[in-house]
């Protein structure tokens, strides 16, 4: 019997989806995400400089989690909560999705990729 609840129980800690719901993002935590494809980083002496933007999550208060979102040349700390495979943040408003399947968050229509 015991066997059969811890194996119900790694199950779950496995599956990012059942960890993500309803709160704080804990299956994503402390993970980075990486753009999939390049965009502007800001100005240089010929003009727009492509780069890969980054997404980072970690553990907030328990309720929510912090991500930090850098593109272009802007770094952003936001709270974000996460329900099922959504995720949104408050203020300001945003909101993406994380697809376990591939690993892939998207957020605010760009791909990002573990």
């Amino acid at each position: 019997m015991r066997a059969i609840v811890l194996v119900a129980v790694l199950g779950c800690a496995s599956n990012p989806q059942a960890t993500a719901q309803h709160g704080a993002c804990t299956a994503l935590e402390g993970k980075l995400f990486t753009s999939t494809t390049e965009h502007e980083c800001g100005l240089g002496p010929n003009g727009p400089v492509p780069c890969h933007w980054h997404v980072t999550i970690d553990a907030g208060d328990g309720s929510s989690s912090v991500m930090t979102w850098s593109y272009s040349d802007v770094e952003q700390t936001l709270r974000v909560t996460c329900d099922g495979t959504a995720i949104t943040s408050a203020m300001p408003a945003y909101a993406g999705t994380f697809d376990p399947a591939t690993a892939t968050l998207t957020w605010d229509s760009v791909d990002y990729a573990e």
